[in-house]
């Protein structure tokens, strides 16, 4: 079977929010842990935090300061194919299982309509990507939007700022 990568983008200085959003809490867990957790339901071979080097499973980002794009692509930059990635944010705490294996069930990966993250994708040959934002990274992995469910939308909304914060009240 094909290896399964896990990515968690928990890095990035959490400006607009003030405080470090993967330390956040939402039904008793953080949002990295949320993440973590959502993860372990699907079928990821390895997971893995970018931007956490001190964390269990966590990695320093492979191109400091350039953002997640930047360090999406040189993370598959480094693996030999073939390989798939899921790609979670950690300041997503409302999306389940469900919406995750939608994607994964898709052939070749893809992303929902006018988000950019979370994403799923097969990487079968050798790539070399260099990009600093997401729009372009997708076109590279060749994957495509799929439209969102009317009911899955409440679960696919960002944490950026404090504004944000009712929505982790239960």
């Amino acid at each position: 079977p094909m290896k399964t990568f896990g990515i968690i983008l928990a890095g990035g200085t959490s400006t607009r929010m003030g405080t470090d959003k993967a330390l956040l809490t939402h039904k008793g867990l953080t949002l990295l842990q949320h993440d973590r957790a959502l993860l372990h339901t699907l079928d990821i071979s390895e997971t893995i935090i970018l931007g956490r080097p001190n964390e269990p499973d966590g990695r320093k980002d492979y191109a400091p300061g350039e953002g997640p794009a930047a360090n999406i692509a040189a993370f598959i930059n480094t693996q030999k194919p073939p390989f798939k990635l899921v790609v979670l944010p950690v300041d997503m705490p409302l999306i389940e299982t469900e919406q995750m294996a939608h994607l994964m069930s898709l052939k070749q990966g893809g992303f929902f309509e006018d988000l950019y993250l979370p994403f799923y994708v097969k990487i079968t040959e050798s790539k070399n990507i260099s990009v600093v934002k997401m729009k372009c990274l997708l076109k590279h992995l060749d994957i495509a939007p799929v439209p969102i469910k009317e009911t899955w939308r409440e679960n696919l909304v960002n944490i950026n700022e404090n504004k944000d914060l009712p929505l982790l009240m239960p």
